[in-house]
């Protein structure tokens, strides 16, 4: 029998005062993040500046914005899609958010309190504004030491300035009896980079790459999650992967959590020094916000890999592949299709078949060709590549790419 790896999220320790760019100490967490960082897509930091007293002043002032009307929490909204309330959906009933924009911003923060309070409320503000510019100057320095370890630095500046940071504030009540345990489903961050706080309630769990589902137990009031998003996967075109996370409620008591995610006000694309013959290229530069109005799309939200399907520049294929289908070799084709049907079969064989249509990036071609055979059928249109196949185990789906 094979052995169980019992997964484990790293605690790096962030609380030295000389961890400054070119100390020895700043290259060692350096070398711990990286590692964390393309093992899991996240890690633990250990962060003494959230004191026991700020992480309580946090969460009380969570607990007193919750307990508004609903009525009045749902004037939390925005133009920026994803960025308002979330709440009174059926499917998670235990979940509940709102969005603060530039909360790292005095101006944010109080734009969101005259919202929720419009008398004003100074002691809210007081104690959140504390916390997002400490989480923000966190997210900060992980960014500054991936990008010193790709030798990618001389970006850093340009990329900082062009950070916009969303606060999102989370309740996740108890489940009653008979009740649903999900707090709320598997999905990946659409952002650069995440961190999470939560209250002494866990509950967070992330998915290894071995498929393995394990959970995050914080105890400590300084522990704050760093978790990679869809962006930075984008950017480190795929070195550094955006781990699927979920929220399960097994005990009687609610979860409050505060995640501060960074979106970019610029467009993201792979620096040229990350890619190379072993890392050819694998995303189209993409507009940050337009990847978010993709995402908010309801047909969009199952999707497996939104990134993928929203900006891959190719899925396994090289462009000696593609010019071989311009020039009429179907051999690629076959093998595609051929693989498709190997891995319908054995998603089919564990009982897992898709409920929908799926959406994924397959080749680009400036021709159209038209092939049947025994098991499979494809078809392939100039412009919008569409190919259809018929998986063996019997059903059919359909794979879209805009070239």
């Amino acid at each position: 029998m094979g052995s169980v790896t019992l997964h484990k999220l790293p605690i790096i320790d962030f609380t030295n005062e000389n961890l400054k760019p070119g100390t020895s100490s700043w290259s060692k967490i350096c070398k711990e993040v990286i590692s964390a960082l393309e093992e899991y897509g996240c890690f633990v930091a250990s962060y003494d500046k959230i004191s026991l007293e700020l992480s309580d002043g946090v969460f009380h002032a969570l607990e007193e914005l919750f307990d508004l009307p609903t009525e009045i929490k749902v004037q939390n909204r925005s133009t920026k899609p994803l960025y308002g309330y979330v709440g009174q959906i059926p499917f998670i009933p235990l979940y509940e958010s709102m969005g603060i924009d530039d909360a790292n911003t005095l101006e944010g923060i109080q734009s969101f309190t005259k919202v929720m309070w419009p008398n004003g409320n100074y002691v809210f503000s007081e104690k959140l504004l504390p916390y997002t510019k400490l989480a923000a100057e966190l997210e900060q320095t992980v960014v500054r030491m991936v990008f010193d370890s790709y030798g990618v630095e001389k970006y850093y500046d340009s990329h900082i300035k062009s950070a916009n940071y969303l606060c999102r504030v989370m309740k996740y009540r108890e489940a009653k009896i008979n009740e649903s345990k999900m707090g709320f489903v598997s999905h990946t961050d659409k952002d650069f980079i995440s961190t999470i706080h939560q209250n002494q309630v866990n509950g967070l769990e992330i998915k290894a790459k071995d498929g393995e589902w394990f959970g995050v137990e914080l105890s400590s009031s300084s522990s704050i999650i760093v978790m990679a998003g869809d962006a930075i996967m984008a950017w480190s075109n795929n070195r550094i992967p955006s781990p699927h996370h979920r929220v399960t409620m097994e005990g009687k008591e609610a979860r409050y959590s505060i995640a501060q995610f960074s979106f970019m006000e610029k467009i993201v694309q792979t620096p040229e020094e990350l890619i190379d013959e072993e890392h050819p290229l694998q995303y189209k530069p993409f507009d940050h916000l337009k990847y978010l109005e993709f995402y908010s799309k309801e047909e969009n939200r199952r999707l497996e890999s939104a990134i993928r399907t929203y900006c891959a520049r190719f899925l396994g294929v090289d462009s000696d592949s593609v010019t071989k289908l311009d020039n009429g070799d179907m051999s690629l084709v076959r093998d595609w299709i051929h693989r498709l049907s190997a891995f319908a079969t054995r998603k089919a064989k564990n009982g897992l078949v898709p409920e929908r249509k799926g959406h994924e990036k397959f080749l680009s071609s400036s021709k159209r060709v038209e092939e049947d055979d025994e098991d499979n059928e494809t078809r392939w249109e100039e412009e919008n590549t569409i190919i259809e196949y018929k998986y063996v185990s019997g059903f059919r789906g359909r794979g879209r790419g805009i070239t």
